[in-house]
């Protein structure tokens, strides 16, 4: 059976700008890879009290980013996928698409892409010294992070307790035929989660 674990390879694209119009295939990690958001039962997955804040939070980003679009989203024992559409049209068309990237890139640490997916995905460091650009991905990111993790922390009384890595993965959608593997690959991630390298139960689990 193939794996559809969730491999990236992380890089930086110096210069580019990730407010501009475009689709963004987003995965955000639970601090140590806890699985504190739900258990995956039958295909599904059941969502903790800390899930269902998280999805709230997440299904309400464009109320504070009138220029935000969600797409396929969904909520895994420790972490997240989803697709964010910083542009007006619909099914994922954006300027991204046709906007070549940077030549240079940094990388941390080369590994393969998913095979159900097939991209190559970069990891950003939203904490910068200055801060993401208002409106921008790492903007939203950081908004989604933050609001989680404060209202999770005072439903459990844990305050200080961090919920997130701080790090997540991105990925800059190119084409419809990308966008739609991609929405496959989320719908199917529950079904996969016993070959999940996010699964510490998996013989596929990878330390990072």
């Amino acid at each position: 059976m193939p794996s559809h674990s969730h491999h990236r390879r992380s890089i930086r694209f110096p210069g580019y700008d990730y407010r501009q119009a475009g689709a963004y295939f987003i995965t955000i990690c639970t601090f140590q890879r806890e699985c504190r958001l739900g258990e995956v039962q039958n295909g599904s997955v059941k969502l903790t009290q800390s899930g269902k804040i998280l999805q709230f939070v997440w299904k309400n980003l464009p109320r504070g980013f009138p220029h935000l679009e969600l797409d396929a989203f969904i909520v895994m024992p420790n972490h997240i996928h989803g697709i964010l559409v910083l542009s007006l049209a619909a099914d994922c068309r954006g300027d991204a698409f046709a906007v070549p990237l940077p030549h240079t890139m940094v990388t941390d640490h080369p590994t393969k892409p998913p095979p159900s997916v097939n991209l190559p995905t970069q990891m950003l460091r939203p904490h910068e010294a200055c801060g993401p650009p208002a409106g921008s991905l790492g903007a939203m990111i950081q908004s989604f992070k933050a609001v989680t993790t404060r209202r999770i922390n005072r439903i459990l009384s844990t305050p200080g307790a961090s919920l997130w890595q701080r790090n997540y993965y991105e990925h800059i959608i190119r084409n419809e035929q990308e966008c739609q593997n991609i929405r496959h690959y989320i719908a199917t991630n529950p079904a996969t989660w016993e070959e999940d390298e996010h699964n510490p139960a998996s013989p596929h689990y990878k330390e990072i």
